[in-house]
């Protein structure tokens, strides 16, 4: 019944995220300008004819008004009314902006309205319409009303009809063609003008959505009585949009009027060459690099015509105001605009929207050719290749979008995003929560939000975010410098099938093969990273770390689990206090591995899976262990101990930690001399001869070993 205005709706709103930059208005706004929505009059709303007179509401702080008349500017007026008998014409459509003197920005430009000297029989005419082209409505007379007030008249309306009841058999058939589905759309598109369109949207919205959401309404409430279901959010929340609908009416055809100016002029922008070029490539049997070639240039003019499009600031304004005061009445409180920057977030959207169509413009022939060599490929081949890809390409759209990145990161101050992350993510965190926690209900919702706050500093969230960013670019660029060995041997490791084998033997070891050479790759990845990060980054990273461990178990404190906070805050201590031996320990471990290739090694000492090799893997760890040792590692690893025996030993840790004085006195003698006994024992078969060893040889390898297992297998150091 309603398939016109279903394809209608489609049609506009393929591009609903973005809009116009045919603005009317003569001022524009650069991103980089400080544009503040208090220093901008309101838009002229609920403007009415009365005979020959024009009037609207009047606009706090303006000084006069700008009449247009079907586009152009007729007259300047000091009051909120315009007399227009003198006006020549049968169908006049007017749009009013308010203009000021006083400092502030000049208005957007109002919807229209039309004085139409034939308005009966015009309305009758479309009544007409309707009727012979089957376009049912839920309000014939209120519709074609509608139409004509805004300037519509009943010719123009037939000619849209005709053009439509094309386009629509073009989308109804199965063997259209790209060229005759265009000539199609290009034929709607120019039967209309924006006056047009505008009127045909507004009669949708005031008319058939209010209609169509009505009726869901009543569905529901049908479905309550029925059978006894809870329809009654879902009720409140298409109320709310009816009320909003109702109030802001003026906002709302705005707002759905810049999506069909964007429409608009990228329809206007594609011509026939481009759309018959990409019917060619589609009917093309196989493609090659000529087709390919080709297919990248149609691509980046394609992108090109819907960048170019990209809207001026205060087009997005009116739509993203207009979003958000939906989505705050809609939601009646759970949604809040107070901390939103409507500005701020409009023009994150532009760079957002800008930033995505350089990524496609970022795609090239190289790319296509890679993709579609995945075609006859195996499926590990294929989740191989298109990561690779994918990478790749990701590597060099960030290195060339660098400067915009970073200025869509600097839009919002660190104050700004700080208020952000505890009204909005920290409350979607809960939210989740609360979802996965059978004992927690939405009253917690609060209770976890505080929680996160009291224990989480945004500062250290910022500065994490900022350090993670640097690493993980590093990461991307060592990734694409080694061709990607490490995810090649992650996929060729996935990819063993036991049944290639002789025996399965040989298939473990070539497992143990790959596994270790992903150890060896990972560390040869992650080592110049860790090399390069500070105590202060590292701080940052443990004290984040911790700060949502507490945050964790403070949440599972509410329900029937119980974590003993002290305990935790005695670990956080420790870590903190010995955060600088920590890290230059792990600089010194990752320098030590990556420089003799530790995991080639224990590899093939693994899978030779000999008694010689079993001890030549020992001597291997006892040489690595003094290595690091030597390198400044026992220094380290003396004041990590100190730490330990000093956070014990404390009586009122004892306490906490449920720990006696003799325990304590254990643990204490245990580690003073843990890793000095280990290193005094490595030095004692670091040069023995795995192939030649006597028996007291081995008897001193099995003391070596027995001197690691507290280390390897007591799970903590504490």
């Amino acid at each position: 019944m309603k398939k016109f205005i279903v394809l209608i709706l489609a049609i506009f709103g393929m591009f609903s995220i973005v809009s116009c930059n045919k603005s009317s208005s003569e001022e524009t706004t650069n991103l980089t300008e400080e544009f503040n929505l208090d220093e901008q009059l309101d838009t002229p709303t609920n403007l009415a004819i009365n005979g020959t007179t024009l009037t609207w509401s009047e606009v706090e702080y303006s000084t006069g008004y700008r009449i247009y008349v079907n586009g152009n500017l007729e007259a300047e007026v000091y009051n909120n009314s315009f007399d227009f008998s003198e006006v020549e014409g049968d169908n006049l459509i007017f749009t009013i902006k308010a203009i000021t003197t006083t400092g502030l920005h000049n208005s957007n430009e109002s919807v229209t309205i039309a004085y139409n000297a034939n308005r009966s029989q015009e309305i009758a005419g479309i009544k007409t319409l309707l009727v012979s082209n089957n376009m049912i409505v839920s309000n014939p007379d209120g519709f074609a009303a509608e139409l004509v007030d805004k300037g519509m008249v009943a010719a123009d309306f037939g000619t849209m009809m005709s053009e439509f009841d094309t386009l629509r058999i073009q989308m109804e058939s199965q063997n259209v063609s790209l060229s005759n589905m265009y000539e199609a759309i290009d034929g709607f598109m120019d039967s209309m003008n924006r006056y047009q369109i505008e009127a045909l949207l507004s009669s949708l919205i005031k008319f058939e959505l209010k209609a169509i959401i009505e009726e869901e309404i009543a569905d529901m409430q049908d479905m309550e009585e029925q059978y006894g279901q809870d329809y009654s959010e879902e009720i409140m929340m298409n109320q709310n949009t009816l009320d909003f609908i109702e109030d802001n009416v003026d906002e709302v055809v705005k707002s759905a009027m810049l999506v069909v100016d964007y429409i608009v002029d990228v329809e206007e922008s594609i011509s026939t060459d481009l759309v018959t070029s990409f019917e060619g490539l589609a009917e093309a049997q196989s493609p090659n690099q000529a087709s390919i070639d080709l297919a990248i240039t149609l691509k980046n003019e394609l992108v090109n015509d819907l960048k170019d499009s990209l809207p001026e600031l205060e087009d997005v304004l009116i739509l993203n105001r207009t979003l958000l005061a939906f989505l705050s009445t809609v939601y009646e409180g759970d949604f809040s605009i107070d901390t939103i920057n409507v500005i701020k977030q409009s023009s994150q959207s532009l760079l957002g929207i800008e930033l995505f169509y350089n990524y496609l413009l970022a795609i090239d022939a190289s790319y296509v050719q890679g993709m579609l060599d995945t075609v006859d490929q195996s499926e590990y081949e294929v989740a191989e290749n298109v990561i690779i890809l994918n990478l790749t390409l990701l590597d060099e759209f960030l290195e060339d979008n660098q400067t915009l990145i970073q200025e869509m990161n600097d839009i919002y101050t660190v104050e700004e995003k700080e208020v952000m992350f505890f009204d909005y993510q920290v409350m979607l965190i809960a939210n989740q929560i609360i979802i996965e926690n059978a004992g927690l209900d939405k009253d917690d919702t609060s209770v976890i939000q505080s929680i996160f706050e009291n224990n989480i500093s945004y500062t250290e969230i910022f500065n994490a975010q900022v350090m993670m960013n640097d690493q993980l670019n590093e990461l991307l660029d060592a990734l694409v410098e080694t061709d990607f060995k490490v995810i090649t041997d992650v996929f060729a490791f996935a990819a063993l099938d036991p049944d290639d084998f002789i025996s399965i033997e040989d298939y473990y070891n070539a497992q143990k093969e790959y596994k270790f050479k992903m150890y060896n790759e990972i560390v040869n990845l992650i080592n110049p990273i860790v090399q390069d990060m500070t105590l202060e980054e590292y701080q940052t990273s443990l004290d984040l770390g911790f700060d949502f461990l507490v945050s964790y178990y403070e949440i599972a404190n509410l329900t029937d689990e119980t974590f003993n906070m002290d305990e935790v805050e005695l670990i956080k201590t420790g870590f903190q206090d010995t955060s600088e031996n920590q890290l230059q320990l792990l600089k010194l471990v990752l320098n030590e591995f990556d420089d003799n290739d530790f995991w080639l090694v224990y590899s093939d000492l693994d899978i030779a899976n000999t008694e010689e090799s079993a001890y030549e893997t020992m001597i291997l760890i006892a040489n690595t262990y003094i290595n690091i040792y030597d390198a400044g590692g026992e220094a380290h690893l003396d004041a990590i101990t100190l730490e330990v025996i000093s956070i014990i030993s404390d009586p009122d840790n004892m306490t906490t930690l449920n720990l006696t004085q003799t325990e304590v006195d254990e643990i204490e003698g245990m580690l003073t001399t843990f890793f000095e006994d280990i290193y005094n024992q490595a030095n004692i078969i670091k040069d023995f001869d795995s192939n030649n060893l006597t028996l007291q040889q081995e008897e001193e390898i099995q003391i070596f070993i027995q001197s690691l297992l507290p280390f390897l297998f007591s799970g903590s150091g504490y």
